[in-house]
């Protein structure tokens, strides 16, 4: 029964940050939430530099990073990427947990190598093959 009422509580602060992060940059169909549930930075990289073939195959025209690992903040910031915005949230899997109950939005990408978002197929990975992996399964492009 704890273990119900703190994902419930999790739940709900998700669902309060889902609310800020929407009343902010809006819910509209060309935009699309990126997840970042992981602090690899390699990932976070691989991510940002092909955030254009996602654009171009979903209509996409702007990008909210929310993640809640300070240093990945600063690194998306740091790509001053024109249509990328961040956002910082307490915890990340907060949000997970709300999205895990309700779909909020169709437009939202979870980076992680993690279960149950990711896959832990990224821990075997080279870099230029994560490029691939993250291009092809995560965007769904080829």
């Amino acid at each position: 029964m704890i273990e119900i009422n703190t994902a419930f509580e999790k739940s709900i602060c998700g669902r309060n940050d889902w609310l800020r992060i929407k009343s902010r940059h809006g819910n509209s169909e060309s935009i699309a939430y990126v997840l970042v549930h992981d602090s690899n930075k390699e990932l976070v990289e691989c991510t940002l530099s092909n955030l254009n073939v996602y654009s171009e195959y979903r209509c996409v025209s702007k990008f909210v990073v929310i993640t809640d690992d300070k240093e990945i903040k600063d690194l998306i910031d740091a790509y001053a990427l024109k249509n990328v915005k961040s956002e910082k949230i307490d915890d990340i899997s907060n949000i997970l947990d709300y999205y895990k109950l309700v779909d909020f939005t169709k437009n939202i990408i979870v980076i992680s190598d993690r279960e149950p978002f990711g896959t832990g197929i990224l821990k075997y990975l080279e870099p230029e093959e994560m490029v691939d992996y993250v291009i092809s399964a995560v965007f769904k492009v080829r």
